[in-house]
């Protein structure tokens, strides 16, 4: 019998979840319609998730160091953040694809600071809106693929 290393569509308003439970096997994760208390309760239940796809809206991204540490591509869609995302995700120390998407971010101003993104290879910024993003230099040293489709009024 396999695992399930797999959970997509969740979207329940509330998830009741026994504090000594984890999903330890589970390395990708999509989490949409959630609130914010139970979507930060699922991925800490999720230690070794990989691919992370949150397509709800949050007030505010968890803490760098809530996330999962192994993960290496995250997905934000319509999250509709109105706090610049980049100083946490810029410190998710094993993230290599980084896609932002429609309206997941709402604030005009978006920085990457130096040191940032380590080993992110892969940048997606779709319809986002912005009117700056400034990277620092030394910023996102292995990045290799930067697609930016701007949003159109």
């Amino acid at each position: 019998m396999k695992h399930k290393l797999t959970l997509v569509n969740v979207q329940p308003k509330t998830i009741q979840i026994p504090t000594w439970f984890e999903f330890n096997r589970l390395r990708v994760l999509k989490v949409g319609n959630n609130t914010q208390d139970a979507m930060q309760m699922l991925i800490s239940k999720c230690p070794l998730v990989e691919k992370l796809k949150l397509y709800c809206r949050i007030e505010k991204l968890p803490e760098a160091h809530q996330f999962p540490p192994n993960l290496a591509k995250l997905t934000l869609w319509k999250t509709r953040l109105e706090e610049d995302p980049m100083p946490t995700l810029e410190k998710l120390p094993n993230l290599k694809i980084l896609c932002l998407e429609s309206w997941c971010f709402i604030g005009k101003d978006m920085v990457c600071s130096e040191g940032g993104f380590p080993l992110l290879q892969y940048l997606l910024l779709d319809k986002l809106y912005l009117e700056e993003w400034r990277v620092e230099e030394g910023a996102m040293p292995s990045l290799c693929h930067l697609i930016i489709d701007a949003a159109i009024d």
